[in-house]
């Protein structure tokens, strides 16, 4: 089974990601969620990356687990199309929602195949298939379908909306924003066939490839002016 390969986190600042031990000496929780979500090395990357804690920062329980909840995108005003423009707004697809975990999402819900192959497994979850409520906006989400596509063929058997990762370690905007835009990207290399000399599509979910094309999104982001897509040292 392909994922990312077991090691020790290292505690790293939220924001510089400077490393304890190496760049500084000790990190400081944030005062309003006591370190559930934050840590930094100071006051001035905590400043900075307040806009990204904010709908995060409060204290966790042990039995919560921040998810993402997928909007709708019911004017079809988004493309998932990793070149595609409107980048300033694909934010406003994802919130922040806070789960418990007794939620139907860690019981019923479905472990994404591309996710896991590629070394971070989410979990979707869709309350218009499992208790068919809003099945109508359910089918105009587009993002959470490109995330839940078949390794084999590139097809969502449904639209999904809540999504958790399978570790229950917070999951923020921007990763899941990512992860959509490489699903995209997959989407779009099943349009070259074998038959044609193109490479099998799945040779292209593997960590090792998205971890590169992690690193890559971030930077272009940041290069946008983007808040919340810090150069990062591990893995997502």
């Amino acid at each position: 089974m392909q994922g990312r390969q077991s090691h020790r986190a290292k505690e790293r600042c939220m924001k510089c990601g400077f490393e304890v031990g190496f760049e500084v000496d000790k990190l400081y929780n944030c005062s309003g969620c006591k370190g559930a979500a934050g840590r930094y090395c100071g006051a001035k990357c905590q400043k900075e990356h307040w806009p990204v804690h904010k709908p995060i920062c409060r204290p966790l329980k042990s039995d919560e687990v921040w998810g993402i909840n997928i909007l709708p995108n019911q004017m079809g005003c988004l493309e998932g199309g990793s070149n595609t423009g409107g980048d300033d707004d694909r934010e406003k697809l994802f919130e922040h929602v806070l789960l418990k975990i007794n939620h139907p999402v860690f019981s019923m819900g479905e472990l994404c195949p591309v996710t896991r192959m590629a070394g971070l497994p989410l979990i979707v979850y869709s309350g218009a298939l499992m208790m068919g409520v809003g099945i109508e906006t359910a089918r105009a989400n587009q993002a959470a379908v490109y995330l839940r596509i078949e390794p084999d063929n590139g097809l969502a058997p449904i639209q999904f909306c809540i999504v958790v990762r399978q570790d229950r370690r917070p999951l923020t905007r921007q990763t899941i924003e990512t992860m959509w835009q490489f699903a995209a990207k997959l989407i779009d290399a099943f349009g070259y066939p074998t038959d044609d000399g193109w490479a099998p599509v799945k040779s292209l979910m593997v960590p090792a490839y998205w971890q590169m094309f992690s690193r890559d999104y971030y930077e272009e982001q940041q290069k946008k002016g983007r808040v919340g897509f810090d150069s990062f040292w591990e893995p997502l």
